[in-house]
């Protein structure tokens, strides 16, 4: 799955709260450490990575 297509699910959905958390993947995905695929990310660092930098975002935009 294009992870373009993730935050767009996200967004629909009522996981919205996750939007953060996707559009990390996003850069990761532009920055070249993240491919495409069917499937959830299964690098651990890369996933904490998305919860950390996702959270910040979070907190960016609620000030």
């Amino acid at each position: 799955m294009n992870i373009l297509h993730s935050v767009r699910y996200t967004f629909r959905t009522k996981a919205r709260k996750h939007l953060p958390h996707e559009a990390w993947h996003v850069v990761q995905q532009k920055q070249g450490r993240v491919q495409p695929t069917s499937t959830a990310n299964d690098n651990a660092a890369l996933e904490k990575e998305a919860d950390m930098m996702g959270a910040k975002a979070a907190r960016l935009g609620a000030e």
